[in-house]
């Protein structure tokens, strides 16, 4: 499934690829992985799942924020998420639409409601906002997807996130809540229905069942006509797969240092 019919966007990817890959070393006190290229490699190509090679928005680094890219240039970005993969790197996915978009930080640019996904890192004390533009090119027997993603300087985040989304299991019970009310409305879900596609990194048991539960649901919904039940669903199963990127980056705090008193 490519990374553009995926029901786990590319945002979503990428955040619990920069969680795990941001882990310490076996043994080694926390600073990341002990080969940032590679793990920014790893974490770019599980984002990317069948897309070209995505890139960095040409500027991204130098222009205000908020400011238009157009664009893309190759290399780059690799060498972007690599610095990120430093102590500390935090990252959580955001899936925003019209009806919820207050849920952004409130320096977010439009780019980021109008992509529908975007990625929020902290990393060595800065605090960035990423958003994929996403380009389709070919025809209906062949095409592909080019994906550009454009840089924002934000301030920090964690506490305004951890508000919005609440608990993973806050988040799992609202979508339970989502798909009874609109169970009449809702085709069977068979066993086999739609679940993670893709790589995925080393999850633990709770993120991986709660990662299922709302791909499962982004895929049940996706056909059916608009309404206000169905958007429910969609809407609650968003909120899940942003609250298992919470829940993942939230788990790889770093270990607390020995009081300098401490005898």
């Amino acid at each position: 499934m490519s990374g553009a019919t995926s029901p786990v966007p590319r945002s979503v990817r990428l955040a619990l690829w920069l969680a795990v890959e941001g882990r310490p070393a076996p043994g080694a006190s926390w600073g990341g992985t002990a080969a940032p290229v590679a793990g920014a490699a790893r974490a770019l190509g599980a984002a990317a799942d069948g897309d070209d090679p995505h890139t960095l928005r040409e500027g991204s680094g130098d222009l205000p924020r908020g400011a238009e890219f157009w664009e893309p240039s190759p290399g780059a970005l690799v060498d972007v998420v690599a610095r990120w993969l430093g102590p500390g790197c935090r990252a959580v996915a955001l899936l925003p639409s019209d009806d919820d978009g207050a849920a952004l930080p409130v320096l977010a640019p439009r780019h980021a409601l109008t992509a529908g996904e975007c990625l929020l890192v902290t990393s060595d004390g800065a605090h960035v906002l990423a958003v994929p533009h996403v380009e389709r090119y070919g025809s209906a027997w062949e095409s592909g997807h080019a994906v550009a993603w454009s840089l924002h300087e934000v301030g920090p985040w964690e506490r305004r996130i951890e508000d919005a989304l609440g608990s993973l299991e806050d988040a799992r019970a609202a979508l339970r809540h989502a798909l009874i009310v609109a169970a009449p409305m809702l085709p069977t879900l068979a066993d086999d229905a739609s679940g993670p596609a893709g790589p995925l990194p080393e999850l633990d048991e709770e993120a991986l069942v709660a990662l299922a539960e709302a791909a499962r649901a982004r895929a049940l919904v996706a056909a059916l006509p608009t309404s206000p039940r169905v958007a429910g669903v969609e809407r609650a199963a968003r909120r899940l797969l942003s609250a298992v990127t919470w829940h993942v980056t939230a788990a790889q705090e770093p270990p607390q240092r020995p009081s300098s008193t401490a005898r």
